[in-house]
């Protein structure tokens, strides 16, 4: 099936709206040229106890950390 909503490559074609995806007021733009851009990264495997951890996660675009007890 068609999913609507997520931006106007998936919108349904048979759809009023003319842009299904809204940008708000405050959303920054930033300058890309010669990058390549992807959503953050998520790392299901840290341990807490080490908090240097975080930068250099971030560093590799890690965004999300999920770990256990440790």
């Amino acid at each position: 099936g068609i999913q609507s909503g997520l931006g106007s490559a998936f919108a349904d074609p048979k759809s009023k709206k003319k842009n299904p995806m809204t940008i708000g007021a405050a959303t920054e733009v930033i300058a890309t040229e010669g990058c390549i851009v992807t959503a953050g990264g998520l790392d299901t495997h840290i341990h807490f106890i080490c908090p240097q951890q975080i930068e250099h996660a971030l560093a590799s675009g890690i965004t999300t950390m999920i770990g256990g007890g440790t």
